[in-house]
């Protein structure tokens, strides 16, 4: 509020048209340098295929809602598309180059796996948090 008046804020153009933040406004980065990504391990399950939301999620083992964001982000980004197959969204690489990017993410992970695994700012992956 300003003088007693409200003020619209700015708004990204996506944000008008679709009625929320673009992803690369607030889901972070696309691919942390984690072995323990979910958006990573997305990749990597639907560079040998096209996958629905369910597949990914039994594959990944992250809730439904959290596959959808992670699988919006990255079709946001062009690292995969999305196509209606009846009533279920099938997902597939957009980029030839997503192959080479996760081939480089993992060994990058791999690299610097010790470095990795002591970082405070990365989560466990799941079924591993140690109380």
């Amino acid at each position: 509020m300003k003088d007693g008046r409200h003020t619209a804020t700015r708004r990204h153009p996506a944000e008008r048209r679709r009625g929320h933040l673009p992803a690369h406004r607030h889901h972070g980065p696309v691919l942390p340098g984690t072995r323990r990504s979910p958006r990573l391990r997305l990749l990597e399950f639907i560079l040998a295929a096209d996958r629905t939301a369910a597949e990914c999620v039994e594959q990944v083992g992250i809730t439904q809602p959290r596959v959808s964001v992670h699988l919006s982000c990255l079709a946001d980004c062009g690292y995969v598309t999305a196509r209606r197959d009846g009533r279920k969204l099938r997902y597939s690489v957009g980029d030839p180059r997503v192959a080479d990017l996760v081939t480089l993410a993992r060994a990058l992970a791999a690299d610097n796996a010790t470095a990795l695994d002591c970082c405070p700012g990365i989560p466990a992956p799941p079924g591993t948090e140690t109380e």
